[in-house]
């Protein structure tokens, strides 16, 4: 089990196969530790992602595994072919008794929503042990494997108004979110998850079979992104079973990772009403390389008033609120423009910004510019940036246009007005009015937004520049590796 990483790296959804905040984070994390090695495991969505950032000398290993798009878990693992078919004979002529009584005791952690913990780790780590000697589609395929997770959910009074079709439902996604624990986890010095989620899983092994020391980092809340996503998608039965899981799945992580460092005091005070232990917290705000995002000349677009928006075209990002304010910013500046940098996340929710924009007749406004890597170019397109966003962490959409010197409005979410201090304009989220007075109040006061501009590049250097970031995180893995 040995293993040349010295950290264990996890995502899920981010780095190094999705753009967004998460993945930058941590680029600049790994491009900024050489004085580490790591070895990045990556849950992603699909087996057809690809690479989408240079991957830094001090990465050794990279593994990835998709959670829907196959049929075997370890299509994607380098174990030889004869210990995968041992692992079926093995299946095969003993059963899958052990693993069903660890199943069962993880589906009741899970239904207790976060109060079992100890549980849920115990049964975590028995069923990691069995899939090392057995094969996991041999397991979920048993006839017995659904009579106990159906006959689970008709005996609980909280998920049994789920028809045939939602318990299914509700089976197949935990069947492909437990293939994590096929993945073999190698002995390092420290492990260090991107997400409260069920990569995290594997922390918990590597934690209680070899004590290796654990930090979390969130960037938005997990569990509460969670409920803003479940929250009029499920019927009752499924949207309990969901709040529930993913809530056991978060305080899971909080209890047993050494350090909590999330990126805003925003999420620690969720994770402390979480259950997270408040001497476990230690807040490391994001870093942004001030060197390549600063003021810069560049040939603009359009001489008309601007506004930039970097972000992904997303449900949590507030475009459908960007879109209507566009209609009160053009009330006191008619010729005024919005650039939407960023690509689509939601296909359906894409079409519902564009057709939203031009229902309002805003198509000659409004430009959606699609994805791009040169995002301080972006930022210099234009004289106000906008982050409409309906829940963040601490985003370098942010903090990358404050370090451009520009004048911000943002939505007070998350870490946003931990970020911005008085260098820029807060305004509640949903509501497109006073996002678009605010926009347009800039736009029309060019002294103040250059002043609030230049504030705001002031506060990026002397809070949050890359070598001070690098700097904490450094300090937090030798505290760490001391213990």
């Amino acid at each position: 089990m040995a293993d040349s990483a010295h950290v264990l790296f996890l995502t899920s959804g981010t780095y190094p196969y999705y753009e967004g905040g998460v993945s930058t984070w941590a680029n600049a994390l790994l491009t900024s530790l050489p004085d580490y090695n790591f070895k990045i495991i990556s849950l992603v969505s699909n087996p057809h992602v690809e690479i989408q950032y240079k991957i830094p000398q001090n990465v050794k290993k990279l593994e990835m595994l998709p959670i829907w798009g196959i049929i075997r878990p370890d299509e994607f693992s380098p174990t030889p072919i004869r210990k995968l078919l041992d692992r079926m004979y093995v299946t095969r002529s003993r059963g899958i008794g052990d693993f069903l009584q660890s199943f069962e005791k993880f589906l009741q952690a899970i239904a207790s929503g976060g109060d079992k913990t100890h549980l849920l780790a115990e049964s975590v780590v028995e069923m990691f042990e069995f899939l090392e000697n057995h094969d996991f589609r041999s397991v979920v395929r048993d006839k017995k494997f659904w009579e106990l997770f159906s006959s689970f959910i008709e005996g609980n009074k909280n998920f049994s108004s789920m028809s045939l079709r939602e318990t299914l439902e509700i089976c197949r996604t935990v069947v492909r979110y437990l293939e994590v624990l096929t993945i073999d986890v190698p002995t390092c010095q420290l492990i260090h998850s991107s997400i409260a989620g069920v990569v995290g899983f594997l922390a918990i092994v590597a934690k209680l079979r070899d004590d290796t020391p654990f930090i979390l980092t969130e960037h938005g809340v997990y569990y509460r992104e969670r409920l803003l996503q479940v929250t009029g998608k499920y019927a009752k039965g499924q949207k309990e079973f969901w709040i529930r899981f993913e809530r056991a799945i978060a305080t899971l992580s909080y209890e047993y990772a050494d350090m909590i460092a999330p990126v805003s005091k925003f999420n620690a005070q969720w994770e402390t009403q979480l259950g997270a232990e408040q001497n476990k917290i230690r807040v490391i705000h994001n870093g942004v390389d001030t060197d390549k995002f600063k003021p810069i000349s560049i040939n603009r677009l359009s001489n008309a008033p601007t506004i930039t928006v970097v972000t992904r075209i997303d449900r949590l990002k507030g475009i459908l609120d960007l879109i209507p304010a566009m209609t009160t910013v053009r009330e006191k500046v008619p010729n005024a423009k919005c650039l939407v940098f960023g690509s689509a996340t939601d296909l359906e929710y894409a079409q519902l910004c564009v057709e939203t924009r031009d229902k309002l007749g805003l198509s000659d406004s409004i430009h959606f510019m699609g994805f791009t890597k040169d995002t301080p170019n972006a930022f210099n397109s234009g004289d106000v940036v906008a982050l409409p966003s309906i829940s963040e962490g601490f985003p370098f959409a942010l903090i990358e246009g404050m370090a451009c010197a520009k004048a911000s409005v943002a939505t007070d979410v998350g870490g946003v007005g931990e970020a911005l201090g008085e260098s820029g304009v807060i305004v509640p989220p949903r509501d497109p009015t006073q996002l678009g007075e605010a926009l347009a109040n800039l736009l029309t006061d060019s002294e103040y937004s250059k002043k609030i501009g230049t504030a705001a590049r002031d506060r990026t250097l002397n809070e949050y520049a890359l070598p001070k970031f690098a700097d904490e995180y450094r300090g937090v893995y030798k505290q760490l590796n001391s213990k």
